[in-house]
Protein backbone atom coordinates (compact mmCIF):
# COMPACT_ATOMS: atom_id res chain seq x y z
CA UNK A 1 0.00 0.00 0.00
CA UNK A 2 1.20 3.73 -0.78
CA UNK A 3 1.86 6.07 1.82
CA UNK A 4 -0.69 8.39 0.00
CA UNK A 5 -3.09 5.22 0.29
CA UNK A 6 -1.94 4.67 4.19
CA UNK A 7 -3.00 8.28 4.28
CA UNK A 8 -6.02 8.10 3.40
CA UNK A 9 -7.13 4.92 5.30
CA UNK A 10 -5.72 6.65 8.85
CA UNK A 11 -8.36 10.06 7.62
CA UNK A 12 -11.21 7.70 6.76
CA UNK A 13 -10.53 5.91 9.98
CA UNK A 14 -11.08 9.02 11.72
CA UNK A 15 -13.71 10.59 10.00
CA UNK A 16 -15.89 7.51 10.84
CA UNK A 17 -14.41 7.12 14.45
CA UNK A 18 -16.09 10.56 14.60
CA UNK A 19 -19.00 9.73 13.17
CA UNK A 20 -19.45 6.35 15.22
CA UNK A 21 -18.56 8.76 18.36
CA UNK A 22 -20.94 11.43 17.23
CA UNK A 23 -23.93 8.64 16.96
CA UNK A 24 -24.17 8.29 20.94
CA UNK A 25 -23.80 12.64 21.75
CA UNK A 26 -27.41 13.34 21.18
CA UNK A 27 -29.16 9.96 22.22
CA UNK A 28 -26.70 10.26 25.58
CA UNK A 29 -28.07 14.27 25.80
CA UNK A 30 -31.85 12.90 25.87
CA UNK A 31 -31.45 10.48 27.94
CA UNK A 32 -29.97 12.63 30.28
CA UNK A 33 -33.33 14.69 30.41
CA UNK A 34 -35.23 11.86 30.14
CA UNK A 35 -34.20 9.94 33.35
CA UNK A 36 -34.89 12.31 36.14
CA UNK A 37 -38.10 13.38 34.72
CA UNK A 38 -38.98 9.49 34.12
CA UNK A 39 -37.44 8.69 37.54
CA UNK A 40 -39.75 11.02 39.18
CA UNK A 41 -42.73 10.56 37.28
CA UNK A 42 -43.03 6.80 37.12
CA UNK A 43 -41.42 6.75 40.98
CA UNK A 44 -38.80 5.25 42.37
CA UNK A 45 -40.04 1.85 42.26
CA UNK A 46 -41.59 1.81 39.84
CA UNK A 47 -38.57 3.35 37.76
CA UNK A 48 -36.38 0.12 39.35
CA UNK A 49 -39.30 -1.86 37.29
CA UNK A 50 -38.49 -0.39 34.36
CA UNK A 51 -35.01 -0.28 34.49
CA UNK A 52 -34.86 -4.26 34.96
CA UNK A 53 -37.30 -4.93 32.37
CA UNK A 54 -35.13 -2.05 29.76
CA UNK A 55 -31.78 -4.15 31.18
CA UNK A 56 -34.43 -7.87 30.11
CA UNK A 57 -34.86 -6.36 26.34
CA UNK A 58 -31.18 -5.66 25.71
CA UNK A 59 -29.62 -8.25 28.20
CA UNK A 60 -31.82 -11.54 27.76
CA UNK A 61 -32.32 -13.14 23.77
CA UNK A 62 -30.84 -9.84 21.70
CA UNK A 63 -27.79 -11.62 20.31
CA UNK A 64 -25.37 -9.33 18.09
CA UNK A 65 -25.74 -12.23 15.45
CA UNK A 66 -25.44 -9.45 13.05
CA UNK A 67 -21.98 -8.31 14.02
CA UNK A 68 -20.89 -11.52 11.54
CA UNK A 69 -22.09 -9.04 8.55
CA UNK A 70 -19.66 -6.35 9.69
CA UNK A 71 -16.69 -9.00 9.47
CA UNK A 72 -17.90 -10.50 5.98
CA UNK A 73 -18.95 -7.98 4.15
CA UNK A 74 -15.73 -6.12 5.19
CA UNK A 75 -13.36 -9.38 4.28
CA UNK A 76 -15.22 -10.34 0.74
CA UNK A 77 -15.64 -6.91 -0.15
CA UNK A 78 -11.93 -7.11 0.15
CA UNK A 79 -10.72 -10.11 -1.14
CA UNK A 80 -13.12 -9.71 -3.99
CA UNK A 81 -15.20 -12.19 -3.05
CA UNK A 82 -18.66 -10.44 -3.61
CA UNK A 83 -20.86 -13.05 -4.65
CA UNK A 84 -20.70 -14.56 -0.89
CA UNK A 85 -22.46 -11.20 0.44
CA UNK A 86 -25.99 -11.76 -0.40
CA UNK A 87 -25.37 -15.60 1.23
CA UNK A 88 -24.44 -14.59 4.41
CA UNK A 89 -26.83 -11.41 4.57
CA UNK A 90 -29.60 -13.60 4.11
CA UNK A 91 -28.36 -16.39 6.23
CA UNK A 92 -27.32 -14.08 9.32
CA UNK A 93 -31.31 -12.61 8.83
CA UNK A 94 -33.11 -15.99 8.77
CA UNK A 95 -30.74 -16.70 11.90
CA UNK A 96 -31.68 -13.05 13.42
CA UNK A 97 -35.55 -13.95 13.19
CA UNK A 98 -35.03 -17.91 14.39
CA UNK A 99 -33.01 -17.01 17.53
CA UNK A 100 -35.18 -13.55 18.11
CA UNK A 101 -38.89 -15.59 17.73
CA UNK A 102 -37.39 -18.64 19.92
CA UNK A 103 -35.95 -16.11 22.44
CA UNK A 104 -39.25 -14.16 22.54
CA UNK A 105 -41.21 -17.06 23.07
CA UNK A 106 -39.47 -18.72 26.05
CA UNK A 107 -39.41 -15.51 27.70
CA UNK A 108 -43.34 -15.28 27.13
CA UNK A 109 -44.35 -18.18 28.77
CA UNK A 110 -41.93 -17.65 31.35
CA UNK A 111 -42.95 -14.14 32.23
CA UNK A 112 -45.13 -14.65 35.39
CA UNK A 113 -43.09 -17.03 36.85
CA UNK A 114 -40.14 -14.71 36.10
CA UNK A 115 -41.89 -11.87 37.88
CA UNK A 116 -43.41 -13.88 40.55
CA UNK A 117 -40.71 -16.27 41.84
CA UNK A 118 -37.43 -15.15 40.05
CA UNK A 119 -37.57 -11.38 40.55
CA UNK A 120 -40.07 -11.53 43.83
CA UNK A 121 -41.93 -8.16 42.33
CA UNK A 122 -44.97 -7.15 44.91
CA UNK A 123 -48.12 -8.77 44.00
CA UNK A 124 -49.59 -5.32 43.67
CA UNK A 125 -46.87 -4.43 40.47
CA UNK A 126 -46.76 -7.90 38.92
CA UNK A 127 -49.49 -7.57 36.65
CA UNK A 128 -47.59 -4.42 35.25
CA UNK A 129 -44.58 -5.99 35.07
CA UNK A 130 -45.89 -9.02 33.28
CA UNK A 131 -47.19 -6.98 30.37
CA UNK A 132 -43.82 -5.02 30.30
CA UNK A 133 -42.35 -8.58 29.77
CA UNK A 134 -44.94 -8.97 26.48
CA UNK A 135 -44.01 -5.68 25.04
CA UNK A 136 -40.09 -6.64 25.54
CA UNK A 137 -40.87 -9.89 23.81
CA UNK A 138 -41.39 -7.95 20.66
CA UNK A 139 -38.70 -5.55 20.89
CA UNK A 140 -36.49 -8.59 21.18
CA UNK A 141 -37.65 -9.44 18.08
CA UNK A 142 -37.48 -6.14 16.77
CA UNK A 143 -33.83 -5.16 18.01
CA UNK A 144 -31.90 -7.90 16.37
CA UNK A 145 -33.51 -7.89 13.23
CA UNK A 146 -32.54 -4.07 13.41
CA UNK A 147 -29.26 -4.71 14.26
CA UNK A 148 -28.67 -6.73 11.20
CA UNK A 149 -29.20 -3.70 8.90
CA UNK A 150 -27.01 -1.49 11.28
CA UNK A 151 -24.11 -4.30 10.70
CA UNK A 152 -24.41 -3.86 6.88
CA UNK A 153 -23.84 -0.60 6.89
CA UNK A 154 -20.95 -0.92 9.13
CA UNK A 155 -19.55 -3.06 6.99
CA UNK A 156 -19.91 -0.41 4.47
CA UNK A 157 -18.47 2.47 5.93
CA UNK A 158 -21.74 4.24 6.04
CA UNK A 159 -21.08 5.36 9.52
CA UNK A 160 -22.09 9.09 8.37
CA UNK A 161 -25.54 7.22 7.94
CA UNK A 162 -25.56 5.49 10.47
CA UNK A 163 -25.02 9.21 13.17
CA UNK A 164 -27.77 10.45 10.83
CA UNK A 165 -30.70 7.39 11.93
CA UNK A 166 -29.13 6.58 15.46
CA UNK A 167 -29.63 10.32 16.78
CA UNK A 168 -33.24 10.48 14.60
CA UNK A 169 -34.00 7.17 16.43
CA UNK A 170 -32.34 8.46 20.00
CA UNK A 171 -34.40 11.57 19.56
CA UNK A 172 -38.04 10.07 18.77
CA UNK A 173 -37.44 7.35 21.10
CA UNK A 174 -37.06 9.34 24.29
CA UNK A 175 -38.94 12.68 23.39
CA UNK A 176 -42.28 10.26 23.40
CA UNK A 177 -41.00 8.46 26.58
CA UNK A 178 -40.54 12.36 27.80
CA UNK A 179 -43.79 13.10 27.30
CA UNK A 180 -45.39 9.86 27.97
CA UNK A 181 -43.79 10.48 31.46
CA UNK A 182 -45.12 14.11 31.94
CA UNK A 183 -48.31 12.82 30.95
CA UNK A 184 -48.59 10.47 33.77
CA UNK A 185 -48.73 6.86 31.59
CA UNK A 186 -47.10 4.24 33.55
CA UNK A 187 -44.19 2.28 32.50
CA UNK A 188 -46.45 -0.26 29.98
CA UNK A 189 -46.96 2.90 27.78
CA UNK A 190 -43.37 3.73 27.79
CA UNK A 191 -42.71 0.46 26.86
CA UNK A 192 -45.23 0.08 24.47
CA UNK A 193 -43.45 3.49 22.96
CA UNK A 194 -40.05 1.42 23.07
CA UNK A 195 -41.28 -0.87 20.62
CA UNK A 196 -43.17 1.16 18.52
CA UNK A 197 -39.79 3.24 17.71
CA UNK A 198 -37.63 0.10 17.99
CA UNK A 199 -39.84 -1.12 14.72
CA UNK A 200 -39.91 2.43 12.91
CA UNK A 201 -36.14 2.73 13.17
CA UNK A 202 -35.43 -1.35 12.20
CA UNK A 203 -37.97 -0.79 9.04
CA UNK A 204 -35.95 2.87 7.99
CA UNK A 205 -32.47 0.89 8.73
CA UNK A 206 -33.12 -2.25 6.28
CA UNK A 207 -34.27 0.43 3.63
CA UNK A 208 -31.28 2.35 3.74
CA UNK A 209 -28.49 -1.02 3.77
CA UNK A 210 -30.58 -2.10 0.90
CA UNK A 211 -30.15 0.90 -0.96
CA UNK A 212 -26.64 1.03 -0.27
CA UNK A 213 -25.73 -2.68 -1.24
CA UNK A 214 -26.23 -3.99 -4.12
CA UNK A 215 -26.06 -8.05 -2.99
CA UNK A 216 -28.83 -7.35 -0.06
CA UNK A 217 -30.58 -10.31 -0.33
CA UNK A 218 -33.17 -11.93 2.23
CA UNK A 219 -34.24 -15.06 0.02
CA UNK A 220 -34.64 -18.14 2.01
CA UNK A 221 -33.36 -20.36 -1.18
CA UNK A 222 -29.60 -18.25 -0.39
CA UNK A 223 -30.00 -18.77 3.66
CA UNK A 224 -29.81 -22.86 2.93
CA UNK A 225 -26.43 -22.17 1.46
CA UNK A 226 -25.24 -20.56 4.63
CA UNK A 227 -21.34 -21.61 4.97
CA UNK A 228 -20.18 -23.72 7.84
CA UNK A 229 -17.95 -21.34 8.98
CA UNK A 230 -20.85 -18.92 9.69
CA UNK A 231 -22.73 -21.28 11.66
CA UNK A 232 -19.74 -21.68 13.73
CA UNK A 233 -18.83 -18.28 13.51
CA UNK A 234 -22.32 -17.07 15.15
CA UNK A 235 -22.11 -19.92 17.41
CA UNK A 236 -19.57 -18.41 19.26
CA UNK A 237 -20.54 -15.00 19.23
CA UNK A 238 -23.82 -16.06 20.40
CA UNK A 239 -22.56 -18.29 23.43
CA UNK A 240 -20.44 -15.36 25.09
CA UNK A 241 -23.01 -13.11 24.24
CA UNK A 242 -25.63 -15.21 26.30
CA UNK A 243 -22.54 -16.06 28.94
CA UNK A 244 -22.65 -11.69 29.11
CA UNK A 245 -26.53 -11.97 29.36
CA UNK A 246 -27.00 -14.71 32.52
CA UNK A 247 -24.94 -12.16 34.43
CA UNK A 248 -26.59 -8.97 33.09
CA UNK A 249 -29.96 -10.70 34.23
CA UNK A 250 -28.70 -12.55 37.09
CA UNK A 251 -27.19 -9.25 38.92
CA UNK A 252 -30.24 -7.37 38.27
CA UNK A 253 -32.66 -9.77 39.56
CA UNK A 254 -30.23 -10.47 43.18
CA UNK A 255 -30.81 -6.76 43.40
CA UNK A 256 -34.01 -6.15 42.42
CA UNK A 257 -34.92 -9.35 44.61
CA UNK A 258 -33.13 -9.25 47.66
CA UNK A 259 -32.90 -5.25 47.91
CA UNK A 260 -36.45 -4.42 46.45
CA UNK A 261 -37.44 -1.94 43.41
CA UNK A 262 -36.12 1.26 45.51
CA UNK A 263 -32.38 0.47 45.96
CA UNK A 264 -32.72 -1.27 42.45
CA UNK A 265 -33.21 2.16 40.92
CA UNK A 266 -30.17 3.64 43.31
CA UNK A 267 -27.69 0.57 41.62
CA UNK A 268 -29.37 0.63 38.24
CA UNK A 269 -29.33 4.23 37.42
CA UNK A 270 -25.36 4.29 37.66
CA UNK A 271 -25.27 1.05 35.95
CA UNK A 272 -26.82 2.86 32.80
CA UNK A 273 -24.15 5.38 33.20
CA UNK A 274 -21.06 2.91 33.09
CA UNK A 275 -23.02 1.19 30.40
CA UNK A 276 -23.21 4.35 28.96
CA UNK A 277 -19.38 4.67 28.72
CA UNK A 278 -18.84 1.38 27.61
CA UNK A 279 -21.26 2.02 24.40
CA UNK A 280 -19.84 5.58 23.84
CA UNK A 281 -16.50 3.98 23.68
CA UNK A 282 -17.54 0.87 21.56
CA UNK A 283 -18.96 3.62 19.07
CA UNK A 284 -16.13 5.39 18.40
CA UNK A 285 -14.46 1.70 17.75
CA UNK A 286 -17.35 0.92 15.54
CA UNK A 287 -14.80 2.02 12.62
CA UNK A 288 -11.97 -0.32 13.65
CA UNK A 289 -13.70 -3.85 12.97
CA UNK A 290 -14.15 -3.61 9.85
CA UNK A 291 -10.71 -2.57 8.91
CA UNK A 292 -9.38 -5.08 10.81
CA UNK A 293 -10.83 -7.55 8.09
CA UNK A 294 -9.77 -5.83 5.44
CA UNK A 295 -5.86 -5.99 7.04
CA UNK A 296 -5.77 -9.37 8.17
CA UNK A 297 -2.76 -10.29 5.63
CA UNK A 298 -1.26 -7.41 6.65
CA UNK A 299 0.33 -7.35 9.90
CA UNK A 300 2.04 -4.62 10.44
CA UNK A 301 -0.47 -2.18 9.44
CA UNK A 302 -2.90 -4.33 11.61
CA UNK A 303 -0.58 -3.52 15.09
CA UNK A 304 -0.58 0.25 13.82
CA UNK A 305 -4.42 0.11 13.78
CA UNK A 306 -4.99 -1.80 17.03
CA UNK A 307 -2.34 0.61 18.84
CA UNK A 308 -4.26 3.41 17.83
CA UNK A 309 -7.91 2.17 18.56
CA UNK A 310 -6.32 1.40 22.19
CA UNK A 311 -4.71 4.98 22.42
CA UNK A 312 -8.30 6.03 21.74
CA UNK A 313 -9.74 3.32 24.52
CA UNK A 314 -7.49 4.52 27.55
CA UNK A 315 -7.94 7.97 26.40
CA UNK A 316 -11.59 7.76 26.88
CA UNK A 317 -11.37 5.51 30.02
CA UNK A 318 -8.95 7.31 32.12
CA UNK A 319 -10.86 10.88 31.31
CA UNK A 320 -13.64 9.21 32.43
CA UNK A 321 -12.84 7.19 35.66
CA UNK A 322 -11.02 10.47 37.13
CA UNK A 323 -13.74 12.85 36.06
CA UNK A 324 -16.35 10.36 38.32
CA UNK A 325 -13.99 10.38 41.12
CA UNK A 326 -13.64 14.08 41.37
CA UNK A 327 -17.46 15.41 39.37
CA UNK A 328 -19.64 12.38 40.11
CA UNK A 329 -21.28 13.05 42.91
CA UNK A 330 -21.66 16.80 42.07
CA UNK A 331 -22.99 15.41 38.93
CA UNK A 332 -25.83 13.05 40.19
CA UNK A 333 -26.62 15.63 42.99
CA UNK A 334 -27.20 18.55 39.96
CA UNK A 335 -28.61 15.92 37.47
CA UNK A 336 -31.59 13.84 39.85
CA UNK A 337 -31.17 15.55 43.38
CA UNK A 338 -28.91 15.56 46.54
CA UNK A 339 -30.54 12.56 48.47
CA UNK A 340 -30.29 10.49 45.18
CA UNK A 341 -26.49 11.11 44.56
CA UNK A 342 -25.67 10.02 48.29
CA UNK A 343 -27.21 7.06 48.03
CA UNK A 344 -25.69 6.22 44.55
CA UNK A 345 -22.41 7.80 44.05
CA UNK A 346 -20.90 4.59 45.27
CA UNK A 347 -22.17 1.94 42.81
CA UNK A 348 -21.50 5.36 40.11
CA UNK A 349 -18.09 4.52 41.17
CA UNK A 350 -17.78 0.75 41.34
CA UNK A 351 -19.89 0.50 37.92
CA UNK A 352 -17.88 3.01 36.06
CA UNK A 353 -14.70 1.53 36.66
CA UNK A 354 -15.81 -2.19 35.85
CA UNK A 355 -17.22 -0.95 32.84
CA UNK A 356 -14.18 1.19 31.50
CA UNK A 357 -12.09 -1.91 32.14
CA UNK A 358 -14.78 -3.22 29.87
CA UNK A 359 -14.20 -1.38 27.58
CA UNK A 360 -10.25 -1.72 27.75
CA UNK A 361 -11.39 -5.66 26.09
CA UNK A 362 -13.16 -4.39 22.73
CA UNK A 363 -10.12 -4.50 20.64
CA UNK A 364 -9.26 -7.35 22.07
CA UNK A 365 -11.90 -8.85 20.94
CA UNK A 366 -12.54 -7.41 17.58
CA UNK A 367 -9.11 -8.97 17.01
CA UNK A 368 -10.24 -12.33 18.15
CA UNK A 369 -13.46 -11.88 16.03
CA UNK A 370 -11.98 -10.62 12.79
CA UNK A 371 -9.38 -13.37 12.66
CA UNK A 372 -12.22 -15.82 12.91
CA UNK A 373 -11.46 -16.81 17.21
CA UNK A 374 -14.30 -15.97 18.57
CA UNK A 375 -14.27 -18.81 21.13
CA UNK A 376 -12.23 -16.40 23.68
CA UNK A 377 -14.37 -14.48 24.18
CA UNK A 378 -16.47 -16.96 25.31
CA UNK A 379 -13.68 -17.65 28.08
CA UNK A 380 -13.67 -13.81 28.79
CA UNK A 381 -17.16 -13.58 29.68
CA UNK A 382 -16.92 -17.44 31.25
CA UNK A 383 -14.31 -16.57 33.80
CA UNK A 384 -16.44 -13.41 34.30
CA UNK A 385 -19.52 -15.40 34.99
CA UNK A 386 -17.85 -17.55 37.52
CA UNK A 387 -15.83 -15.74 39.55
CA UNK A 388 -18.91 -12.97 40.05
CA UNK A 389 -21.57 -14.90 40.56
CA UNK A 390 -20.66 -16.64 43.47
CA UNK A 391 -19.23 -13.56 45.28
CA UNK A 392 -23.15 -11.74 43.70
CA UNK A 393 -24.82 -14.46 46.32
CA UNK A 394 -22.44 -14.17 49.17
CA UNK A 395 -22.80 -10.66 48.85
CA UNK A 396 -26.13 -10.71 48.85
CA UNK A 397 -26.21 -13.33 52.03
CA UNK A 398 -24.18 -10.68 53.61
CA UNK A 399 -27.22 -7.88 52.84
CA UNK A 400 -24.46 -5.73 50.83
CA UNK A 401 -25.63 -4.50 47.66
CA UNK A 402 -22.25 -2.57 47.16
CA UNK A 403 -20.86 -6.23 47.61
CA UNK A 404 -23.01 -7.15 44.22
CA UNK A 405 -21.31 -4.59 42.15
CA UNK A 406 -17.58 -5.04 43.36
CA UNK A 407 -18.58 -8.96 42.59
CA UNK A 408 -18.94 -8.11 38.85
CA UNK A 409 -15.64 -5.81 39.39
CA UNK A 410 -13.84 -8.57 40.58
CA UNK A 411 -14.96 -11.06 38.12
CA UNK A 412 -13.64 -8.53 34.87
CA UNK A 413 -10.18 -7.29 36.89
CA UNK A 414 -9.03 -11.08 37.13
CA UNK A 415 -9.22 -10.96 33.33
CA UNK A 416 -7.43 -8.12 32.03
CA UNK A 417 -3.95 -9.55 32.34
CA UNK A 418 -5.25 -11.88 29.52
CA UNK A 419 -5.52 -8.70 27.13
CA UNK A 420 -1.56 -9.21 26.16
CA UNK A 421 -2.30 -13.05 25.79
CA UNK A 422 -4.56 -12.03 23.51
CA UNK A 423 -1.53 -9.18 21.90
CA UNK A 424 0.96 -12.01 21.78
CA UNK A 425 -1.86 -14.66 19.73
CA UNK A 426 -3.07 -12.59 17.53
CA UNK A 427 -0.56 -9.40 16.60
CA UNK A 428 2.93 -11.65 17.25
CA UNK A 429 3.56 -9.95 20.50
CA UNK A 430 2.61 -8.20 23.52
CA UNK A 431 3.00 -4.28 23.35
CA UNK A 432 4.37 -3.94 26.72
CA UNK A 433 6.44 -0.55 26.06
CA UNK A 434 3.22 0.90 24.05
CA UNK A 435 1.19 0.46 27.40
CA UNK A 436 3.60 1.70 29.46
CA UNK A 437 4.35 4.96 27.23
CA UNK A 438 0.85 5.11 26.97
CA UNK A 439 -0.34 5.14 30.73
CA UNK A 440 2.94 7.38 31.90
CA UNK A 441 1.65 9.87 29.74
CA UNK A 442 -1.94 9.81 30.56
CA UNK A 443 -1.37 9.91 34.14
CA UNK A 444 0.49 13.42 33.78
CA UNK A 445 -2.51 14.76 31.40
CA UNK A 446 -4.86 13.03 33.70
CA UNK A 447 -3.01 14.68 37.07
CA UNK A 448 -3.11 18.13 35.46
CA UNK A 449 -6.81 17.25 34.70
CA UNK A 450 -8.00 16.74 38.19
CA UNK A 451 -5.98 19.51 39.71
CA UNK A 452 -8.27 21.79 37.30
CA UNK A 453 -11.38 19.97 38.23
CA UNK A 454 -10.53 20.09 42.09
CA UNK A 455 -10.15 23.76 41.60
CA UNK A 456 -13.02 25.23 39.70
CA UNK A 457 -15.05 22.83 42.07
CA UNK A 458 -14.11 24.02 44.92
CA UNK A 459 -13.14 27.02 44.69
CA UNK A 460 -15.16 28.53 41.54
CA UNK A 461 -16.76 31.83 41.62
CA UNK A 462 -20.07 30.89 40.18
CA UNK A 463 -22.82 28.76 41.01
CA UNK A 464 -23.03 24.96 41.34
CA UNK A 465 -24.05 24.26 38.02
CA UNK A 466 -21.75 26.68 36.21
CA UNK A 467 -18.49 25.36 38.37
CA UNK A 468 -19.47 22.09 37.47
CA UNK A 469 -19.61 22.93 33.93
CA UNK A 470 -16.34 25.17 33.57
CA UNK A 471 -14.91 22.27 35.70
CA UNK A 472 -15.77 19.43 33.17
CA UNK A 473 -14.91 21.70 29.76
CA UNK A 474 -11.33 23.54 31.34
CA UNK A 475 -10.41 19.89 32.15
CA UNK A 476 -11.19 18.15 28.99
CA UNK A 477 -8.84 21.59 27.45
CA UNK A 478 -6.00 20.56 29.95
CA UNK A 479 -6.35 16.65 29.38
CA UNK A 480 -6.01 17.07 25.49
CA UNK A 481 -3.22 19.83 26.03
CA UNK A 482 -1.61 17.71 28.21
CA UNK A 483 -1.77 14.90 25.69
CA UNK A 484 -0.32 16.86 22.79
CA UNK A 485 2.73 18.04 25.15
CA UNK A 486 3.38 14.61 26.20
CA UNK A 487 3.41 12.91 22.84
CA UNK A 488 0.26 11.03 23.43
CA UNK A 489 -1.06 12.11 20.10
CA UNK A 490 1.78 11.87 17.45
CA UNK A 491 2.41 13.86 13.90
CA UNK A 492 0.15 12.01 11.97
CA UNK A 493 -2.60 11.40 14.46
CA UNK A 494 -2.61 15.38 14.58
CA UNK A 495 -2.55 15.77 10.93
CA UNK A 496 -5.63 13.16 10.95
CA UNK A 497 -7.83 15.14 13.04
CA UNK A 498 -6.74 18.78 11.28
CA UNK A 499 -7.75 17.08 8.20
CA UNK A 500 -11.12 16.04 9.55
CA UNK A 501 -11.60 20.13 10.94
CA UNK A 502 -11.22 21.36 7.35
CA UNK A 503 -13.17 18.85 5.77
CA UNK A 504 -15.99 19.79 8.30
Amino acid sequence: MTARETTNTGRRYILNTAFGGMSWILPILISFVATPIILKKLGVVQYGLYATILGFISYSFVFGIGKVLVKYIAEYRASGEIEKISIVVSSTFWLSIAFSMLGALIAAAFATPLVRDVLAIPESEQRIAVVGIYLACGAIVVSMLSQVFQFILQGLHRFGTLLLLANIGGLVLNSGNIALALLGFDMRFLLGWNLISLAAMALTYGVIARKHLPEFSLSLSKARKVPAQLIRYSSSVILYQAIGNILFLFERGIVLREFGAEVASYYLVPMTLGIYLHGATASLLQATFPLINEMLEEKERLIRLYQKATKLTLTIVVFALLSVAVLGRTFLSLWIDAEFANRSFVFLEIHALTFGLIALWINGWSLAEGLRQPRFAVIVTAIWSLVAIPLMIAAASNESVAGVAISRLLGVAVTVPMIFYFEKRFLGRAVWMFWANCLVKLAIAGAAAVLVQHLVLQFGPFSQVVNFLLAAAASSIVFLAGLIVTGFVDAEERAAVFSLFRRV
